[in-house]
């Protein structure tokens, strides 16, 4: 399995947290407006402390979680709602770190390796235990089930997956179940 820091949040526990973050700005903006000039100083602090901390948690995790679309049942999607994938020609990392055959620049360009700074989550209905890291050229790449993720270029946020069963740079593309597993043929 591929190394890498993970853990399991929510959606509830996201929403918690966005909410916390909102009633914290909210009060602090209500003491600037009542409160004496030199508590409005450690106010604006406090205001500033709390969107820092939430830019610094948008940018340490990569969230994936599960989109289902009528044609391919439910695959995994990348904090950005984009479909990512897994390519034919890799190898899988049982316990090891998977090859990464896509390197050329054009395979590169039109399937880009899903990469991350901070830790991979996984939103429900996916299992933590498969989401993980490689590092390849100074980056951590994003895996699940051992499986270095990719995204399509042509694909767009919340749209039907374009990259699905693509033959192209000497192997096969295809989505990723939460199951781990690719999906090759449509759901019955």
């Amino acid at each position: 399995m591929a190394s890498g820091r993970r853990a399991n949040v929510s959606r509830e526990e996201q929403s918690h947290g966005r909410e916390v973050f909102r009633l914290t700005a909210a009060l602090a903006v209500t003491f600037i407006k009542e409160a004496p000039m030199t508590c409005r100083t450690l106010s604006l602090a406090v205001v500033a402390t709390a969107i820092a901390a939430s830019v610094a948690f948008a940018e340490e995790h990569f969230t994936l979680s599960v989109a289902e679309a009528g044609e391919f049942g439910q695959y995994i999607v990348g904090p950005d709602g984009k479909p990512v994938y897994m390519f034919t020609t890799d190898t899988q990392g049982n316990g090891a770190d998977p090859a990464i055959t896509c390197s050329s620049e054009d395979c590169l360009a039109a399937w880009p390796l899903v990469t991350v700074e901070g830790d991979v989550m996984v939103g429900p209905g996916l299992d933590p235990d498969l989401a993980g890291t490689m590092a390849r050229d100074g980056q951590a790449v994003v895996t699940y089930n051992g499986w270095p993720l990719y995204t399509f270029v042509r694909d767009q946020a919340g749209a039907a997956p374009e990259g699905q069963d693509i033959e192209s740079f000497g192997g096969e593309w295809y989505l990723l179940g939460p199951d781990g597993e690719m999906i090759e043929e449509e759901p019955a």
